[in-house]
């Protein structure tokens, strides 16, 4: 009896351990094909990845937009540098550092110059010919010169910022003489009792007033380091260097207010008064 008890154990211990194998395989397998499987969607999928979604169409497809892209974005990088720099022929006066760079620029007729502020204080380039405004910081005026000549200007608010631009006839060629780069003279030498003297001294006309009579010629003469002007109804003179003179005779009645365009603070008048006593002398 216990031998066929023992015979009987043993029988199903060997049906047990061949269900256990029997289960072992199908479980096993899944495993293999999973790997399979995600082999091809991960792991082959690695592959497709790097072929059809990935590495190859990154490196490709991406590529163009990332790897060729990163060479695309190179060269995008470099389109706003090159932005930021004068295309050739173009004609540029910077305020940089308190100047203006350059400080002589030849154009010829009919060519355009861009003013550009690079300072982190207001500017201006004012002439008696053009004028910019005030310029801030990155601020920019373009100024179109129809006609040969000298063209001085300065800055409004840094008297000792000048420069001059230069125009010459189209195709090169020596600049006609400009109203604005000398002052005016008086065609007649007039007597000395009929003259009357006026200095520009530093940023104030001296004397500020005047009381003259009719056919009495004032003379303007800068004595100061900074450019000025002599500007009115009446008449306008150039700019006027250290040492330059303007005059101007007046012959009719009347009060005659006038500036310095450059520096518009700067006021005064001439009164031509007929009761108003000789001068000069």
């Amino acid at each position: 009896m216990r031998r066929l008890f023992a015979v009987l154990l043993v029988a199903l211990l060997a049906l047990a351990a061949l269900a256990a194998a029997s289960i072992a395989v199908p479980t096993d397998r899944p495993s293999v094909a999973a790997q399979g499987d995600y082999g091809d969607d991960y792991g082959n999928g690695n592959d497709d990845k790097q072929d059809d979604h990935g590495g190859d169409d990154t490196n490709d497809d991406h590529g163009d937009h990332g790897g060729h892209g990163a060479d695309d974005h190179d060269d995008g990088t470099q389109t706003p540098a090159a932005q930021g720099n004068p295309a050739p022929g173009a004609l540029e006066v910077r305020m940089a550092g308190e100047r203006f760079q350059p400080a002589v620029l030849t154009v010829e007729v009919g060519q355009t110059v861009t003013f550009i502020n690079d300072d982190d204080d207001e500017h201006t380039a004012t002439s008696t010919d053009f004028d910019t405004g005030k310029l801030n910081e990155g601020d920019s005026f373009t100024v179109t010169f129809d006609a040969p000549g000298t063209f001085t200007y300065v800055c409004q608010f840094h008297a000792d910022m000048q420069a001059q631009i230069v125009v010459v006839p189209a195709g090169g060629g020596t600049p006609a003489a400009s109203p604005a780069a000398s002052p005016a003279a008086s065609p007649e030498a007039t007597p000395a009792a009929n003259r009357v003297e006026i200095d520009i001294v530093n940023f104030a006309f001296d004397p500020a007033t005047v009381t003259i009579p009719p056919g009495t010629t004032v003379v303007w003469t800068n004595t100061s380091p900074t450019l000025h002007t002599v500007f009115g109804d009446f008449a306008k003179s150039s700019m006027l260097d250290t040492g330059d003179t303007f005059e101007f005779t007046f012959t009719e009645p009347g009060t005659y207010d006038y500036i310095c365009s450059l520096h518009p603070a700067m006021e005064a008048k001439i009164i031509v008064d007929p009761n108003a006593p000789p001068v000069g002398g």
